[in-house]
């Protein structure tokens, strides 16, 4: 112990965590972020292919059975 504090406690820490949402939030962030790239930098074919892939996941969230 030294001043006061001991140094040798085996007690655990408490560690600051970012809130829950915050790594979805950063998601959501990056994909908007590579979406507007593609659409200033990519050929037409390939926004094509970005519309396709789009839609095919909207059929599909909406063709699952919901639980």
């Amino acid at each position: 112990m030294l001043f006061g504090v001991d140094f040798c406690s085996r007690r655990p820490t408490k560690r600051r965590r970012p809130p829950a949402g915050f790594k979805a939030a950063a998601l959501i962030l990056l994909a908007a972020g590579i979406v507007t790239a593609l659409l200033f930098l990519a050929p037409q074919w390939l926004l094509v292919l970005l519309v396709i892939a789009l839609t095919g996941a909207v059929i599909a969230l909406a063709a699952l059975p919901k639980c």
